[in-house]
């Protein structure tokens, strides 16, 4: 398994859309949040300021991420790879289970940069702007941990859409919109249900309080891991039974 891993890592590594991807993420998730906290008016209180700081990133940056994890299993039905992988590794659900792996390990790796850049940049323009604050709070830092979490999860949620669907046109096609929009689609008609749908209940990892919302950290992280799990779970069997050719 190790050496399957390290392989793994060698090909994720050795692509120029990897680190394209990463750069992309960082560069969006500093441009968005110095947006929204150069946004700030005085008056403005110390719980809007951190919520600027840390809500608006994860919106845009987690599509990023999960192209990441969907191209990392795709590609290999895309440029015909699949094969000498499971040549090297017969067994499909080790090779699935080393690509869950070092995805998930560089989701919570990029995730971290990502947030700490998004972070250091948003409190040095609350501090320009003279609205600065301080992020040394419980609740806030669980929400900055909890941001990095939701990137590593995302990208082995990729990873799950890739192996389900095999075809990266079509997994970012259906991925992507219900990212952004379908979720908010589903609430506007049944709001009571919109709560427990993977994004939404993982959206509370990253929230600064979840005061007054149907869905605390710990078990919007769980529905968010649930939902990911299944996904996998029904692409792993649908990857056992599939001709690779």
């Amino acid at each position: 398994m190790n050496k399957l891993i390290r392989s793994e890592w060698i090909k994720l590594r050795s692509l120029r859309t990897t680190w394209i991807l990463a750069i992309l993420a960082i560069l969006t998730a500093m441009a968005i949040t110095g947006a929204a906290t150069g946004s700030v008016k005085a008056g403005t209180s110390a719980f809007e300021r951190v919520d600027l700081l840390l809500t608006p990133a994860p919106l845009l940056v987690r599509l990023f991420i999960l192209v990441l994890g969907i191209m990392a299993f795709s590609n290999e039905y895309r440029y015909g790879t699949i094969m000498p992988s499971l040549a090297a590794a017969p067994i499909r659900g080790e090779l699935l289970g080393a690509k869950l792996i070092v995805l998930g390990a560089f989701g919570l790796i990029l995730g971290a940069v990502v947030t700490l850049a998004s972070t250091v940049t948003g409190l040095t323009v609350l501090s320009i702007i003279g609205q600065p604050v301080s992020v040394f709070d419980g609740e806030i830092l669980r929400a900055i941990a909890g941001t990095v979490a939701f990137y590593g999860i995302c990208a082995v949620l990729g990873v799950g859409a890739g192996v389900l669907v095999r075809q990266p046109t079509v997994a970012i096609g259906v991925l992507m919109p219900w990212a952004l929009f379908g979720e908010k689609a589903v609430g506007s008609f049944l709001p009571n249900l919109a709560s427990y749908l993977p994004f939404t209940a993982g959206a509370q990892l990253y929230a600064v309080t979840t005061k007054g919302e149907p869905l605390d950290p710990g078990v919007g992280a769980a529905l968010f891991l649930t939902w990911t799990a299944l996904l996998i779970l029904v692409g792993m069997v649908l990857f056992q039974r599939r001709d690779v050719s």
